[in-house]
């Protein structure tokens, strides 16, 4: 006989199995926390300077429409430390979803495989003949005799002895100073007039709308903007901030 009250005990949660849920449940946490902090989407953006339709695109999930990955990492970081969320637990599905999985394959037995292992021994035995060979030819240049050269010298192939000032000085060998190299990233939903000059080399022109732009050179950068209307920019895999109507900024900042 069958006890009614026994209760089957609940399934445990099922993880995210798509990329686009792993997407959508960090976004209901980043959510959950903003408002247990009774914090305004408004709010976040003025206070972490990331504007508010990729705030808007981070908790819709819809990440696509942010200008690219590194983007993507570097918003959810800059949001998760403000709202005082572990990133690195938060963002470990994410990152796990993109690691490719590579499974080892049998050692294959075919025809080729074998001929590829024919020759590859072939190789081997002839490395070894011609590494004999080397050895036993070295062995005999050392045991053979000198033979005694007779050298003529005349008069006229004696070095003349040369005076040498005494405040002569030898000029130093000058090398060419290393400076340090740096990647610059910029995307713009507009388009954008921009001149960025460096310690090597220099750009001047036109970035197009919806797309970004990358560029390196040695030393300090110094980038004027045409605009910064949603104007993203990344110096070395970091995100700098700018502000509205910003017309210059000289990279890396001085300490």
């Amino acid at each position: 006989m069958t006890d009614s009250n026994v209760q089957t005990p609940p399934a445990p949660p099922v993880p995210p199995s798509s990329r686009a849920d792993i997407v959508k449940q960090i976004a209901q946490t980043l959510i959950k926390r903003r408002k247990e902090r009774d914090l305004s989407l408004e709010k976040v953006s003025q206070t972490i300077k990331i504007r508010l339709p990729y705030l808007q695109s981070i908790e819709s999930g819809t990440w696509e429409d942010l200008p690219g990955e590194v983007y993507v990492r570097g918003f959810v970081k800059r949001y998760a430390d403000f709202l005082g969320l572990d990133m690195v637990a938060l963002m470990a599905p994410y990152l796990a979803s993109h690691s490719p999985v590579v499974e080892a394959s049998p050692a294959s037995n075919t025809p080729l495989s074998s001929e590829v292992n024919r020759l590859q021994f072939l190789w081997i035995g002839v490395i070894g003949i011609f590494i004999v060979v080397f050895i036993k030819l070295i062995q005999k240049e050392r045991t053979a005799p000198l033979k005694p050269v007779a050298v003529a010298v005349s008069s006229a192939a004696v070095a003349t002895p040369v005076a040498v000032h005494p405040n002569a000085v030898s000029a130093p060998a000058t090398s060419r100073s290393t400076l340090p190299k740096h990647a610059l990233q910029i995307y713009s939903p507009y388009p954008l007039w921009l001149r960025v000059s460096a310690s090597d080399k220099s750009f001047e022109g036109f970035i197009p709308q919806a797309s970004s732009w990358t560029w390196r050179g040695e030393g300090t950068f110094t980038i004027r903007f045409g605009h910064t209307k949603q104007v993203v920019l990344s110096f070395d895999g970091q995100i700098v901030p700018l502000i509205e109507d910003q017309k210059s900024i000289t990279l890396p900042h001085a300490d």
